[in-house]
């Protein structure tokens, strides 16, 4: 049983697979109607165009040949007023012939001879006003004339065509060496190169291209549905819609996608692409290139890689930071703290101290009072100690005048013959009162 069911979902799965390829070609084919139709419309708008540019193209190189004769004819009556008639008919015909055809072509070479011709006959050569000539030699004349610029018109297309084989030769020449240098720079760069036809889907490659994908030597044959085989399923939805939006729009393809290698290897590519069609608009083609980025986006996933590790980095560090900073802020406030409490005795001590010096300062001016009374009691002392001495001093020169004046009585009655009146102890006296 088991076997049978992994039968019937293999079978399953087949059948589901050709249905997504028959739509898929359906989805195509309706694609491909649509825009056949808009190219034919397009085609025939650009055929209409390209019929009024040549139409236009034919009647300015004429109109320019019919110019240039005119011209010459102008010219050729001029000279001959002031030369006068022996001048040659054809001196100003040759070089409009040889202008004409170097400037418009063949044809209008060709043009500008005849209508030199046609003028030389009728208003030149005799009897002038018509188109017979008597003259043999004038007819001869005509005819060589008309020979010569044949054979000028002849030459000068040839030069014209080889002036346009040596363009082309040395923009060949560019463009061969410009393709062999882009053909170096992909190379170099790893750049495969690739057409595919719009209308069967077979694309034409460089030998880069399938190295990209894993082949060392080219594949036979390259289609469409090749290259989204190689395309991982992941991405195929998105590769085949924008392919599809690409050739609705007529728009730049560009797309990025993963595909798996032919040696099984998985790697990223971009794919670049560029709708064109061919002059009768019958073709239509896709042109572009296909490089490998796989590098680049392992660079990108490196760098994508490096970013998150930066940014996880940055992030622990900046939470180590919040926390250093948190850690800080609390020593500050704690710090902060003590400062307060250190300014707060501070303050204390200072007030404490400031009452000192208030109380010292009474002190001292109560002291400096107190010196200043008793300076002023001293200075009273002195003064009555001042006036006792004098007032003691002159009691006791009183005393010392009444003992002396004493002594003369004494004296006086000894004289007298009396006894002395007063008893006298000079010496201790003198030495109590001293």
């Amino acid at each position: 049983m088991a076997w049978g069911g992994n039968r019937w979902s293999a079978g399953s799965v087949r059948l589901f697979r050709a249905a997504m390829t028959a739509a898929r070609a359906e989805d195509a084919g309706k694609l491909a109607v649509h825009v056949k139709m808009k190219y034919g419309r397009e085609k025939e708008t650009r055929e209409h165009s390209e019929q009024r540019s040549r139409l236009r193209s034919v009647c300015l190189r004429y109109g320019l040949a019919a110019v240039i004769a005119a011209a010459a004819m102008g010219l050729r009556l001029m000279l001959s007023a002031w030369v006068g008639a022996e001048l040659p008919p054809y001196i100003t015909f040759y070089p409009a012939v040889m202008l004409s055809a170097l400037l418009a072509g063949f044809g209008p070479g060709l043009a500008t001879t005849a209508l030199a011709g046609v003028a030389a006959a009728y208003w030149i050569l005799p009897p002038g006003g018509q188109f017979l000539i008597d003259s043999a030699a004038d007819r001869l004349g005509l005819l060589l004339f008309s020979a010569m610029g044949l054979f000028m018109s002849t030459v000068t297309a040839c030069y014209r065509g080889n002036l346009k084989k040596a363009g082309a030769y040395d923009r060949e020449t560019a463009v061969r060496a410009s393709e062999e240098r882009l053909r170096f720079a992909m190379e170099t760069s790893h750049v495969g190169v690739w057409s595919i036809n719009l209308d069967d889907y077979t694309v034409v490659r460089s030998r880069e291209h399938d190295r990209i994908f894993g082949y060392a030597e080219p594949l036979p044959d390259w289609t469409y549905q090749t290259f989204l085989a190689h395309v991982l399923p992941e991405d195929r939805a998105l590769v085949e819609d924008k392919f599809r939006r690409a050739l609705q729009d007529r728009n730049d393809w560009n797309v990025e996608c993963r595909i798996r290698r032919a040696d099984g290897a998985i790697q990223w590519i971009w794919m670049s692409g560029r709708q064109s069609s061919d002059s009768d608009h019958a073709r239509r083609t896709m042109a572009g290139i296909v490089q490998d980025i796989t590098e680049r986006k392992q660079a990108a996933e490196s760098l994508r890689q490096m970013n998150d590790e930066l940014e996880r980095r940055v992030a622990e560090r900046t939470m180590e930071i919040q926390k250093a900073r948190e850690t800080l802020e609390q020593r500050v406030a704690e710090r902060a703290g003590e400062i307060r409490m250190a300014n707060a005795d501070l303050a204390s001590s200072r007030r404490a101290a400031l009452n000192i010096m208030d109380d010292a300062i009474q002190a001292r001016k109560q002291t400096e009072q107190t010196a200043e009374k008793l300076a002023q009691q001293a200075e009273a002392l002195r003064t009555s100690n001042n006036e006792l001495l004098r007032f003691n001093r002159a009691m006791v020169d009183r005393e010392l005048r009444l003992i002396e004046l004493k002594k003369e009585v004494n004296e006086l009655r000894m004289q007298c013959g009396q006894p002395p009146a007063y008893k006298l102890d000079f010496e201790k006296d003198r030495n109590s009162l001293s």
